[in-house]
């Protein structure tokens, strides 16, 4: 009985999952909190549980896996603007740290982005 719920559970999850991934592949990256809402709306499951499940996908890396080799970007809430790539594997995570269109084009590791971003030096 356990056996065949857990294996409807991973179902759910599954369909989920490749919802968040349609939608952000449509439109080629979206704020969290739209691609948030625009799963809730198509799942009918509740705004929190979407939200849960796509900082669980930003986590573990299933969303750096795209079709057809298209990159899109997404932003989790309190985090740094990332592209995260995870090898098929799921043993290395490289992440390519990107700079909001407001601030200049120089390199910054993501220390240093974080520490100016904390000290408000975001021009």
């Amino acid at each position: 009985m356990q056996k065949a719920n857990d294996e409807v559970q991973a179902s759910k999850r599954g369909e989920l999952q490749a919802l968040i991934i349609e939608e952000l592949q449509k439109e080629g990256g979206l704020a969290f909190a739209e691609l948030a809402a625009r799963v809730a709306d198509r799942s009918n499951l509740p705004l929190q549980q979407v939200k849960s499940a796509i900082q669980y996908m930003g986590q573990v890396g299933r969303l750096s896996r795209v079709v057809n080799g298209k990159s899109f970007r997404y932003w989790m809430p309190g985090d740094l603007p990332t592209d995260a790539v995870r090898d098929p594997d799921r043993q290395v995570v490289r992440r390519k740290f990107s700079l909001p269109p407001n601030m200049n084009h120089e390199v910054l590791s993501p220390l240093q982005w974080s520490l100016r971003h904390l000290l408000g030096q975001t021009n």
